[in-house]
């Protein structure tokens, strides 16, 4: 998925931007995607520990595995 339409579909479903970061370190309780030495890092930060940490060699491929689980996230509260 582009960075254009993660944009857009995040705001089209009304997923609020503080469940997650780009880029922007890490912070309690959100889903974090960061790019290290060419590699794309995405997990869920908690307590202070990275949780369920998944790889990827794209950013594409780390967009569409963040958007999947703030959905399954939106659903869990009930929003959609």
């Amino acid at each position: 998925m582009r960075r254009e339409e993660f944009k857009y579909k995040v705001a089209k479903n009304n997923i609020p931007e503080s469940w997650f970061l780009i880029n922007n370190g890490s912070q309690e309780d959100t889903f974090c995607l960061e790019e290290v030495y060419g590699k794309w890092y995405f997990y869920y930060y908690e307590k202070g520990n990275r949780e369920n940490e998944l790889i990827f060699d794209n950013v594409e491929d780390a967009l569409e595995i963040l958007y999947k689980k703030l959905l399954i996230e939106k659903k869990y509260h009930g929003t959609i």
